[in-house]
């Protein structure tokens, strides 16, 4: 302000006529009202861009704090629970052995024929077979616990 006042002072004492000098003041008294307006309008947008940022933050604390009050819960829930997951039962032996040989199957769905040697190709896809329904089996138990716990905490 001071600055503004002494640069207006130098420029006015260098005028001699009173109508040059009203001039010169309403001349910058445009410009001053110019730039505090440009400088509210800037001002109110980083405000605004502010409180948009506090509020971001405060979402994600509260989201935080939510997580933080959930695992501690289900912390609680599950102190004392210990998982024993039954081992898989061991597969049968083949006992009969094919003849060797290259046998010829054909499908009459599809345009491809397959080729399949003796019977381990079957024996070997039936354990992969049976292993991975094991799987599908104790995911479905691990949904059915989760939703379980779910519906204990409350968020059905």
């Amino acid at each position: 302000m001071k600055k503004a006042t002494r640069d207006l002072n130098q420029l006015l004492n260098n005028i001699e006529s009173p109508m040059t000098r009203l001039e010169t003041v309403h001349k910058k008294y445009t410009e001053l009202l110019a730039d505090m307006k440009k400088l509210d309008r800037d001002y109110a947008k980083s405000k605004k861009r502010a409180d948009q940022l506090q509020k971001d933050q405060d979402k994600g604390k509260s989201e935080l704090n939510k997580t933080a009050t959930m695992k501690d819960k289900l912390e609680k829930l599950f102190a004392d629970w210990k998982v024993e997951q039954p081992a898989v039962p061991p597969f049968p032996q083949v006992t009969a052995k094919a003849l060797p040989g290259v046998y010829l199957a054909e499908k009459q769905d599809a345009t491809a024929r397959a080729l399949v040697k003796g019977t381990d190709g079957l024996v070997a896809s039936t354990s992969r077979l049976v292993r991975a329904t094991w799987g599908l089996v104790c995911a479905t138990a691990a949904l059915v616990v989760a939703e379980v716990i779910l519906k204990v905490i409350g968020h059905s």
